[in-house]
């Protein structure tokens, strides 16, 4: 008789600044993969690493100003980052220094992001052996365009505010 052990899936909650240092690891290691040189191919890699720093910040600072609980964030929000734009205040966009054109690429990137298909992490063998040419998909920001909105986010202010919280 076979024994089988059943393993859930673990979920550990952290305070702000746990999400704000797990946004700097992320933010590292996309820097770290920036610097690869992907020709005219698309950097998954970076894109997906930058994108989770992203979601990781914005995450921090809501959890920081109590709009919203651990708890509820998860079931609410879970990695779709259009819903996590919609509960920042105007003064959390200004603390953030989040632009118009900051929020329309977050949008864009959620297209990539949160599907099903998780774009940035899984894709299939047809497209990863193929050059994902950066001119077909005209529509995703460029990757230096994620890496100044990340550079934006570790502004003292910002770390102020949420160690002020934690």
């Amino acid at each position: 008789m076979d024994n089988v052990l059943k393993v859930e899936t673990a979920h550990i909650d952290t305070n702000p600044y746990g999400y704000y240092k797990f946004s700097a690891d992320y933010f590292r290691a996309a820097d770290h993969v920036y610097k690869l040189d992907c020709g005219n191919r698309i950097n998954y890699s970076g894109y997906f690493l930058f994108t989770r720093s992203i979601e990781l910040m914005l995450k921090s600072v809501l959890l920081a100003s109590k709009v919203i609980k651990t708890s509820e964030l998860k079931t609410r929000c879970k990695h779709d980052l259009d819903k996590i734009l919609k509960l920042l205040t105007p003064d959390l966009k200004r603390i953030l220094q989040l632009t118009i054109d900051d929020e329309n690429n977050i949008l864009v990137l959620n297209r990539w992001y949160k599907t099903s298909e998780k774009k940035f992490e899984y894709y299939s063998l047809s497209t990863a052996g193929l050059p994902f040419i950066k001119s077909t998909y005209p529509q995703l920001p460029d990757i230096e365009t994620l890496r100044s909105l990340n550079l934006k986010f570790f502004s003292a202010e910002i770390e102020k505010y949420i160690l002020s919280s934690s």
